[in-house]
């Protein structure tokens, strides 16, 4: 055979190296294996890792008693919280979104909001106060806060919004002002009837005393 040519030595010489270069090889084989074992799993951990993150963050918007969205830098809508399409009266994400949400805005507020809107997609954040429509045609006035969502490249992707419902707050505090000039309106009237009081009570005496001297 192939080892006929050797001695016996040479032979078992290189039966030797023959066995352990294959013992070599099967033991790269053996680690690579494990190791793309091990890929699998940590590519399987990083996976579920990231769905329980997403299930995690995803029930916090669910449950988020403010309106939380996100808007591209034309203004559409890409995606709001349930809270938020209550807020808009509308019945899922899929009746609004892509909608510019600059139709919501009343008329008077649409300037202001755009320019807020427009700074937050130079990178900056936004406060605002404005007063919405609803589909339902109900109005309600709103308190933004507003960030950039950026691109690995630096870019600012979306807006994303968190907005609260102040309606209740600003009728108060249109109560409160309301009441507030009543309180100054009676306090004027009060010191104007007083002052005219003390010009009118001398001259009112005077005209009875001539009344008295009259024969």
């Amino acid at each position: 055979g192939v080892l006929g040519s050797y001695t016996l030595e040479q032979s078992v010489y290189l039966l030797a190296v023959y066995a352990a270069t294959v013992g070599c090889l099967q033991m790269v084989v053996s680690a690579s294996r494990q190791e793309s074992d091990m890929r699998v799993v940590e590519g399987e951990r990083s996976r579920e890792t990231l769905a329980q993150r997403e299930r995690y963050l995803r029930t916090i918007l669910e449950n988020e008693p403010e309106c939380v969205k996100t808007l591209s830098p034309d203004g559409s809508l890409l995606d709001m919280n349930p809270a938020g399409l209550r807020m808009i009266a509308a019945g899922s994400i899929e009746e609004v979104r892509g909608l510019d949400v600059r139709e919501l805005v009343r008329p008077e507020f649409r300037e202001r909001f755009t320019e807020g809107m427009e700074a937050v997609f130079r990178g900056e954040t936004s406060l605002q106060v404005f007063e919405i429509e609803g589909l339902d045609g109900t109005r309600r006035w709103m308190e933004q806060h507003a960030a950039p969502i950026w691109n690995t490249d630096g870019t600012v992707r979306e807006m994303l919004a968190v907005t609260r419902d102040i309606t209740e707050r600003m009728r108060s505090d249109a109560e409160r002002l309301r009441s507030q000039r009543l309180e100054a309106v009676d306090s004027l009237a009060g010191g104007i009837a007083h002052d005219l009081n003390n010009v009118l009570t001398p001259v009112m005496l005077g005209l009875g005393e001539l009344e008295e001297g009259v024969p």
